[in-house]
C-alpha cells in the first residue's frame, strides 16, 4: 500500500483518440481552443498556464503534450524544472533540452543544430561569468596575500579596473554573441516546426528554488523569446509571488512583476461540476492500493458522500491521503477502525475546529451526528452513527458504545499488547486515532 497516490497515467481507447478517456477534468475542449491559440500566435510568445496545486496540471500537460505532437503536428519540448533547479544557471538545461530535442528529431538542419550548440557555449560562459566570481578567483590567488589595508584598497582598485576596461570593450561582442544565438534558436524554431511554432512547456516552475525561479523567468524572457518559439509556463501563481516577495522583500509587487515576463496568462478550468467524484475517489483508493477494505463497501460509500458534499478533488485527495496514512501507521495487527479514522481525517480537513475540539475531548457527538445525517442512506451510514457518536461523546452519557461495537475491538484486538484489554473506552478509542493522524502528519494542511 502506498501512502500518497501515484502519479496519473492517461489512458486512451485507441492510438487515434486525440484525449484520454480517464481524463476526469473533461478538458479536451480546452486543450483543443488552447492549441488554437499556440497556432495563432507565431511564436515569440510567453503563455502561463496558471492553477492551483493538486488541480490537475501535470496531468493535463502530459495528454496535451500527446495530442500537439500527435493531432495538431507541433514540435513540443516539456521540462519539468523541479528536477532540474540543482544546475548553477537554468541557461544551461534550457539550451541543453533545445539542443538534445532537436538532434533527436529526423530532417532537422544538421548544420543549424550545430551552430545551436556552438552560440550556445558562448552565451553560457557570458551567463555565467561575473565579476564577483572573477574577483574572488583573484583574491583566492593570493592577489591580496599579507597586504596592509592601504596596500589592499589599492590592489582592489587595479583589479576592478582591469575588470571593468575588459568589461566595456568585451560588451559589443558579448550583445552581438547573444544576438547570434537568438537568431539560430529562430532558425532552428523554423526547421523543427515547419510552418508550425516549437512549443516550449515548463512544468513545476513553482516547486523550484525561489532563486533558480526567477532566473529561469529571466532567461526565456531575455534569450529565448523568439519567432517560431512559444513557451508555456505551467504554475502556481501565488506560490511564484511568494518566491518574487522571497528574492526581493515584501514590498514588491509580485504580481506586476511576474507579469513582466508573461505575454498571456491562461487559466487552467477545473470543471469540477462535470466530476463524478465517487469514481474519483474510487480511483484514488486503488492508486494507492488500498485494500483490503476493512468495511464492506466503504470506498463506494465514502465517494458518494463526496458527491453529495461536492467535497473538491483536493480536499477528496487530503482525507484519502490521511485515511491511507493511518492505515499504514497502524501496521497489520488489527489496530486500525476505518470508520472513525474517516471521520477524523474529514473532520481535519473539513472542520478544523471540530477536530480540534475532539482532541480536547469536548463532547462532539452532535455536530458529528449532523454530518453522517448528510450522509446517504445506506447500511454503513447507521454503523458510523452507533459507533462513532459513541467515541466522539466519550463524555456524554447519551452516547454509549453498543456492545457488538466491544466485541468488535476485542477481536481485533483494537490495541497493541501494552494497550491490550479486555475491553477499550470510547475516549481511548478516540486518542488512538487522534495520535495516528497527528504523529504522522502535521496539524495543519497546507492550502494552495
Amino acid at each position: 500500500m502506498s501512502i500518497i497516490p501515484k502519479p496519473f497515467e492517461p489512458e486512451y481507447e485507441n492510438d487515434k483518440a486525440e484525449w484520454a478517456s480517464n481524463d476526469l477534468f473533461e478538458r479536451n475542449e480546452f486543450g483543443k481552443n488552447f492549441a488554437n491559440l499556440i497556432e495563432a500566435s507565431g511564436g515569440s510568445t510567453v503563455f502561463a498556464l496558471y492553477a492551483n496545486w493538486g488541480e490537475g496540471k501535470t496531468t493535463f500537460l502530459e495528454i496535451w503534450k500527446r495530442y500537439l505532437e500527435n493531432f495538431r503536428k507541433m514540435p513540443v519540448i516539456k521540462i519539468d524544472a523541479f528536477e532540474t533547479d540543482y544546475f548553477e544557471d537554468p541557461f544551461l538545461c534550457l539550451v541543453g533540452e533545445v539542443f538534445a530535442f532537436a538532434e533527436s528529431r529526423e530532417g532537422v538542419n544538421e548544420g543549424v543544430v550545430e551552430e545551436l550548440k556552438e552560440k550556445g557555449v558562448k552565451v553560457g560562459k557570458i551567463v555565467l561569468r561575473t565579476i564577483g566570481g572573477i574577483g574572488a578567483r583573484a583574491l583566492s590567488a593570493g592577489v591580496l596575500g599579507g597586504k596592509d589595508a592601504e596596500e589592499t584598497g589599492k590592489a582592489v582598485s587595479d583589479i576592478f579596473d582591469v575588470l571593468m576596461d575588459k568589461s566595456i570593450s568585451e560588451y559589443a561582442k558579448e550583445k552581438e554573441a547573444l544576438q547570434r544565438f537568438r537568431e539560430t534558436l529562430e532558425k532552428l524554431g523554423e526547421s523543427l516546426g515547419n510552418g508550425r511554432p516549437l512549443v516550449v512547456i515548463i512544468d513545476e516552475l513553482d516547486r523550484c528554488k525561489p532563486t533558480y525561479a526567477l532566473d529561469l523567468l529571466e532567461r526565456v524572457k531575455h534569450l529565448f523569446t523568439v519567432q517560431n518559439v512559444v513557451f508555456v509556463l505551467s504554475m502556481n501563481r501565488k506560490q511564484m509571488e511568494s518566491s518574487i516577495k522571497v528574492a526581493y522583500g515584501d514590498d514588491v509587487e509580485a504580481s506586476d512583476y511576474l507579469n513582466k515576463f508573461i505575454h498571456l496568462p491562461v487559466t487552467l478550468p477545473m470543471n469540477e461540476g462535470r466530476i463524478n467524484r465517487a469514481s474519483y475517489t474510487i480511483s484514488l483508493f486503488d492508486s494507492m492500493g488500498y485494500e483490503p477494505f476493512v468495511v464492506a463497501g466503504f470506498p463506494e460509500f465514502v465517494g458518494s458522500f463526496f458527491q453529495a458534499q461536492q467535497t473538491s478533488l483536493r480536499e477528496i485527495e487530503r482525507i484519502v491521503t490521511l485515511l491511507s496514512i493511518s492505515r499504514g501507521s497502524a501496521g497489520s495487527s488489527g489496530q486500525f477502525f476505518e470508520l472513525l479514522s474517516f471521520v477524523l481525517a474529514y473532520l481535519k480537513v473539513k472542520q478544523r475546529e471540530l477536530f480540534e475540539r475532539s482532541c480536547r475531548y469536548e463532547n462532539v457527538a452532535p455536530e458529528i451526528e449532523k454530518i453522517i445525517m448528510k450522509m446517504p442512506d445506506h447500511p454503513l451510514r447507521k454503523r458510523f452513527l452507533s459507533c462513532e457518536c459513541s467515541a466522539f461523546g466519550a463524555r456524554n452519557a447519551k452516547y454509549q458504545m453498543p456492545n457488538n461495537f466491544k466485541d468488535r475491538l476485542n477481536e481485533s484486538q483494537m490495541f497493541s499488547r501494552d494497550m491490550a484489554r479486555k475491553s477499550v473506552s470510547p475516549k481511548e478509542l478516540l486518542q488512538y486515532h487522534i495520535d495516528l493522524l497527528s504523529v504522522f502528519s502535521p496539524v495543519e494542511i497546507e492550502g494552495d
